[in-house]
């Protein structure tokens, strides 16, 4: 039943993002490697007939040394909080900018994991139920070039991958040069677009990254014009537009327009079900009142 899932995560490891690549144990010189082993979660997503099986396949990182798996930097994919979203919305209402987010597909798997030099090399055993399923081989071990799902360091270099590479983003919209600029909260970029003097820069739009969750604000023409360059790119999920007819979410953030008016509409309706579903089986307790 979960065979069509497993070689469907297995072909995105080798083929797409050829994050691993497989190699015979044989092949190895097992006393400069160190073992890890890797594991197989699997989900299911809401849907139809129980819901569509979903597989990533992660390595054990928690089993590794540090010094074999060292972060760049902090350990963390750092990520915008509340208060820079609630400021970035407001001023967008303020431009009368439309709003519309997407997701990069296996983000972790595009940021290359550096080679550390004179250190035993991680190699990844695969995780058994592939073997059970026929999708590996016994003897079939991996070398990971990529940030694998599991290892500590992965989500540093995704947001030191994800950061170089926006940089250099540069594309063309309403027939003038466009760029990135990172502002001082390093979660906040600038949509520059260039004069026609090609002397001065203008903000068009603003774009909030949270790991691998994108959040863009602008006009219509601009901000189509920058999910083509970022789809170039990454593979990422179907975009949604804020507007008045759905609720769209953003890290925890629900945002719907009003349907009259230029208004934004934020809740977190979401949220707080959840709560509500977490603890409706508390019994109330009573506690006497304090005095005074």
């Amino acid at each position: 039943l979960w065979k069509e899932a497993m070689l469907k995560e297995y072909n995105s490891l080798v083929h797409e993002t050829k994050a691993i690549e497989p190699v015979k144990l044989e092949d190895l010189n097992q006393e400069s490697i160190e073992f890890v082993p890797g594991k197989l979660v699997t989900v299911r997503k809401a849907g139809p007939d129980g819901g569509k099986k979903k597989c990533r396949a992660v390595v054990c990182g928690n089993l590794l040394q540090g010094d074999l798996d060292p972060p760049p930097g902090s350990p963390y994919a750092s990520g915008a909080d509340g208060i820079l979203i609630r400021a970035a919305l407001s001023y967008a209402v303020e431009r009368r900018w439309g709003i519309a987010t997407t997701d990069i597909r296996t983000a972790f798997l595009h940021a290359p994991r550096p080679k550390l030099n004179e250190s035993r090399e991680v190699i990844v055993v695969p995780p058994k139920i592939l073997v059970t399923g026929g999708v590996c081989a016994p003897n079939e071990r991996w070398r990971v070039h990529n940030a694998l799902y599991g290892f500590t360091s992965s989500p540093a270099h995704w947001a030191v991958h994800r950061d170089r590479m926006m940089a250099e983003f540069e594309w063309s919209s309403e027939g003038s040069k466009m760029v990135l600029k990172r502002s001082e909260e390093g979660n906040l970029w600038k949509i520059m677009k260039q004069s026609p003097t090609e002397t001065e820069w203008t903000c068009e739009g603003h774009v909030i990254v949270y790991v691998d969750d994108i959040m863009v604000m602008a006009n219509d023409q601009v901000r189509n014009d920058f999910f083509t360059r970022l789809q170039k790119e990454w593979k990422c999920s179907d975009i949604e537009t804020v507007d008045p007819h759905n609720w769209v979410r953003f890290c925890g953030f629900e945002l719907k327009k009003h349907d009259q008016g230029e208004g934004l509409m934020v809740g977190q309706k979401s949220y707080t079900l959840d709560l509500l579903k977490r603890h409706q089986d508390l019994t109330p307790k009573q506690y006497p009142m304090p005095k005074g």
